[in-house]
């Protein structure tokens, strides 16, 4: 598991990390979110409902995410850039950078000013950071 500078990780959060977690810089995450980077074997198992063996894939979340409380992230996700993920969505799949989403499964509802995004992010202007600074 990698976890970038300015992270924050809400009470309650579950990340199960088996099949390898990337969390970028600047990502907030809310409480009670739960990630998983694997899942038991049930296609072509060798008991049912699933077997012993596990199958990893790796979740991705990139820089300056948001992500509400209560959100589920499934095996083999990856979400972009400035993503905002709202709260009690699944997420599942990949998810362009600056879109918004919500709902299970988790769809694009917006998407973010890129333009206003990227200076924002050539200020340095990420929020944790500004707070450990004491410049908010």
């Amino acid at each position: 598991m990698s976890i970038g500078e300015y992270v924050y990780i809400g009470p309650g959060a579950k990340l199960y990390g088996v099949g390898g977690i990337h969390i970028g810089k600047g990502t907030i995450i809310g409480p009670d979110v739960t990630i998983y980077s694997a899942n038991h074997v049930f296609r072509e198992a060798n008991y049912i409902p699933y077997d012993q063996r596990v199958e990893v894939k790796p979740v991705t979340i990139s820089e300056n995410v948001w992500i509400g409380g209560n959100v589920i992230i499934v095996p083999g996700t990856n979400i972009g850039e400035g993503c905002i993920v709202g709260a009690g969505s699944v997420v599942t799949g990949s998810i362009a950078p600056f879109s918004i989403v919500a709902g299970n499964p988790a769809k694009v509802i917006g998407s973010r000013d890129a333009a206003h995004y990227t200076r924002l992010k050539q200020e340095d202007k990420i929020y944790f950071r500004a707070k450990q600074l004491g410049t908010l």
